[in-house]
C-alpha cells in the first residue's frame, strides 16, 4: 500500500511550490523543477522529526493562508500528517481540500478513507446529497462490520430494500465476512438480483477516477491490501511490481530481480509510448526507487536500485 500512497505524494505535491524552508505565493507547475523540488521536500520530510514537523508547518500555512491556500496543499498536508498517524488533523486538511476542489475524485477518495478510519461517517460531504447519504450509511456498515458491532445487520437490510444494495456485495464482495449464516439467509430473501449495487459500482468507479488508471490496477490500495496479496487483473505493470515484491517477501533474490527487470522494461515502454503520462510514470519509477532505497521491505536488496539506471 505504502508504494501507491508515495506515487500519489509525489503527484499532487508537484503541484505545490512551497518548500521546507519558506512558503512561497508561487503557483506550482509539472516542469521537472517542481517534480525534483518536491520529491526533495518528501525526502527532508523523513529526514528526522524536526524536518516531519518543518514541512507539515509549511503545507498548513500555504492551505490556511487567505491568499496562497489552495487544495494541493491542503491535500499534502493531510497525506504527511496520516504518514505520522495524526488522522484527526489529517481529517480536517483532507475535508479543506475537498471543500476547495469539490469535484477531485482523488481528493475525495482519501478523505472517504481518512473519516472511515476515524469512524466518522458523518463527515462526509459530497455536492449529491443522494450519495453522500449513501456513502455515510455505507461507512457505518463498514465499520461496523469490522468492529463486529451490533447493528449492521439493520443498514444491511435498510440498504436492501431501499434498492442501494444488493446480496452480491454480501456474498463476494467486501461484505462477506461480515455477517452469520443466518443473517445472510434472511437478507438473500429480501435481496432482488437485479437491483443495481451502488456499493459495488462505487468501487468500481472509485478505481476508474485515479489517477493513473490507464497503466495501474490500484484496486488493492482501495481495499487496503498490499499488491502480493490482491488479483491484479488489469495492467501488466502492476503485475510485475506484485511478482517483484512477492519474490522480495520470500527471500528469492533471483527471481526478484528477473521480475524487477521486468517492470523496468515495461515502464520504460510505456514512458515511450504513453507521452501524456510522462510526469506519472515519472512517479511511478521515483517512488519504486525510494521504497527499494527506504522501505524496510526492501532491506535485502537495496542493491537493485541500480537496475534504474543513473538519475537524470
Amino acid at each position: 500500500m505504502r508504494f501507491l500512497g508515495l506515487v500519489f505524494l509525489i503527484l499532487s505535491m508537484i503541484q505545490c511550490s512551497c518548500s521546507s524552508e519558506q512558503v512561497s505565493e508561487t503557483k506550482a507547475s509539472l516542469s521537472e523543477e517542481y517534480l525534483d523540488r518536491n520529491e526533495k521536500l518528501i525526502r527532508e520530510f523523513f529526514d528526522s522529526e524536526e524536518s516531519k514537523q518543518r514541512t507539515i508547518d509549511s503545507l498548513r500555512s500555504r492551505c490556511e493562508n487567505v491568499i496562497t491556500r489552495d487544495s494541493n496543499s491542503c491535500y499534502n498536508a493531510a497525506v504527511l500528517l496520516n504518514v505520522i498517524k495524526n488522522t484527526k488533523e489529517a481529517l480536517k486538511y483532507s475535508k479543506k481540500s475537498v471543500e476547495l476542489s469539490p469535484n477531485d475524485a482523488h481528493y475525495k477518495n482519501f478523505y472517504y478513507e481518512l473519516a472511515k478510519k476515524e469512524d466518522k461517517p458523518e463527515e462526509i460531504i459530497t455536492q449529491d446529497k443522494d450519495e453522500e447519504n449513501f456513502l455515510k450509511e455505507f461507512m457505518r456498515l463498514e465499520n461496523l462490520c469490522k468492529s463486529k458491532k451490533s447493528g449492521r445487520f439493520e443498514i444491511a437490510k435498510d440498504l436492501i430494500n431501499r434498492r442501494l444494495l444488493n446480496f452480491q456485495i454480501i456474498e463476494r464482495g467486501s461484505l462477506m465476512d461480515c455477517f452469520v449464516d443466518e443473517e445472510k439467509k434472511e437478507l438473500k430473501k429480501i435481496s432482488n438480483p437485479n437491483y443495481y449495487d451502488y456499493g459495488k459500482h462505487y468501487y468500481k468507479e472509485k478505481v476508474k477516477t485515479d489517477m493513473l488508471h490507464s497503466f495501474w490496477d490500484s484496486e488493492y490500495y482501495y481495499h487496503g491490501k498490499n499488491v502480493e496479496d490482491y488479483a491484479v487483473t488489469n495492467s501488466e505493470l502492476t503485475s510485475n511490481w506484485k511478482e517483484f515484491r512477492s519474490f522480495v517477501k520470500v527471500g528469492n533474490t533471483n527471481s526478484a530481480r528477473e521480475s524487477l527487470k521486468k517492470f523496468i522494461t515495461n515502464l520504460n515502454s510505456l514512458k515511450q509510448n504513453q507521452k501524456m503520462e510522462q510526469k506519472k510514470l515519472i512517479a511511478i519509477e521515483r517512488a519504486a526507487k525510494l521504497l527499494i532505497e527506504q522501505d524496510e521491505f526492501f532491506k535485502n536488496c537495496r542493491d537493485m536500485k541500480s537496475m534504474f539506471g543513473e538519475d537524470k
